[in-house]
């Protein structure tokens, strides 16, 4: 089986990392949004720690990302990335398993730090705040 060249190997990363960044931000993005929203109605209403809350929107963004993991991966297809053109018997070879899951991890690390972004957007105290006047 042929080795496959660098700029397939490179392909190879990019059409595997592309797809898990849309993935990670996604999450992220889901996970913060809806841990807040959880934080501020159902965390005052129960007393919820933050922590459950997020659990909570970690659930939430898990769902979200089974159900739209195929769109992000038809939006990365779109994206005219290069193709690899590797033919089955390459797929197998280690150093194509190790840059796909490699450019797998990178996109999916990048993608979520993105969706920290998310942060800036939110009152990250407003829920300590709910929480002490539903007690007093």
């Amino acid at each position: 089986v042929k080795v496959p060249s660098t700029k397939q190997l490179r392909a190879h990363f990019l059409t595997c990392a592309v797809p898990m960044f849309g993935f990670g931000l996604m999450d992220n993005t889901v996970m913060i949004q809806a841990g807040n929203a959880i934080d501020c109605t159902l965390g005052v209403t129960f007393g919820l720690s933050t922590l459950a809350a997020a659990a909570c929107g970690q659930i939430i963004a898990n769902g979200g990302g089974v159900l739209f993991g195929g769109y992000v991966e038809r939006m990365a297809a779109k994206a005219g990335l290069p193709v690899a053109n590797l033919r089955s018997a390459q797929m197998s070879l280690p150093i194509v398993k190790r840059m796909g899951l490699l450019g797998s991890f990178v996109g999916v690390v990048f993608g979520a730090a993105v969706g920290l972004v998310n942060l800036w957007f939110i009152d990250t105290n407003q829920s300590a705040l709910l929480k002490i006047q539903a007690i007093g």
